[in-house]
């Protein structure tokens, strides 16, 4: 059995996709162009390699689902669905065309795109490679990068609530005096500390680690969601929360049913009208 084993000559780099009596369906793993047949014999003088030596061959590393963020793991299953269809059929080239020219047609994208989708889904064989190239390609960050992550964390989103200058500060005297106290020529400067920050910027961690998540679901909590956003998705509709009423309700015998929940606006006439009486 040849399918999805990868072979490489050196040069280039297959990944077998099917297979039948005499010929099998490749995909170039290193161009990443569209499948293509050859036949069995010209795999022969391949040598069988894995999955870890493609990455370093590609100059990547995908990481796990686990390890994306909610919004890009979703970008990344949203791109599998679309070229889902194309899958089933990749082995006909006529109505491989067909279902592309399909999806392209029916999410408004070009066929290039769907190609794209395709080829990188069909190379890696995971659901991660399909992710935003800046959050699935798994750029370490450097050394320098990793100290003003560092100072960040420690000194400016604190409760004490420091200036991004004050830990930028505290950055230079702890990571880049030396013994004598003299500041090494290869520390960053502000700007490209600010800059690391602006681009790192995350607004929930943000308050809640310099207001503290009291304030943060008290304040500035935000009422989004895939609930809300399903039920609140055009212009003009609005969610209000909820309260619990002051009341209970009972059968004819007296029996506690439970507490009836109403809408601000009713809640505010059941209470006038208690009063009133």
């Amino acid at each position: 059995m040849f399918t999805q084993k990868l072979y490489d000559n050196g040069e280039t780099v297959f990944r077998v996709l099917a297979e039948n009596e005499d010929r099998l369906l490749v995909i170039n793993c290193v161009k990443r162009t569209m499948p293509f047949w050859i036949k069995r014999e010209e795999i022969t003088c391949y040598k069988q390699i894995d999955e870890q030596t493609l990455y370093d061959k590609a100059g990547l590393k995908l990481l796990k689902e686990d390890e994306l963020s909610q919004q890009a793991l979703a970008t990344a299953h949203q791109r599998y669905s679309i070229i889902a269809p194309v899958i089933a059929v990749l082995a006909d080239k006529n109505k491989r065309n067909d279902m592309i020219a399909f999806a392209a047609r029916n999410n408004n994208l070009s066929k290039q795109t769907i190609r794209q989708y395709l080829c990188l889904y069909l190379t890696f064989q995971t659901v991660t490679a399909l992710a935003p190239i800046d959050a699935v390609r798994g750029n370490e960050l450097t050394k320098e990068h990793k100290l003003m992550r560092w100072a960040l964390n420690k000194y400016f989103y604190t409760s004490r609530e420091n200036s991004l200058r004050t830990a930028y500060l505290y950055l230079l005297k702890e990571k880049y005096l030396d013994k004598d106290g003299v500041l090494n020529e290869d520390h960053p400067s502000f700007y490209q500390f600010r800059y690391f920050y602006r681009k790192t910027r995350n607004e929930q961690n943000y308050l809640i680690s310099r207001k503290g998540l009291t304030d943060y679901q008290r304040n500035h909590r935000p009422l989004l969601g895939e609930g809300v956003s399903g039920y609140a998705q055009n212009v003009g509709v609005a969610m209000l929360d909820s309260t619990i009423c002051d009341i209970y309700l009972v059968d004819e015998v007296g029996n506690l049913l439970g507490r009836p929940i109403l809408p601000p606006a009713l809640m505010l006439t059941v209470r006038c009208a208690v009063d009133l009486h």
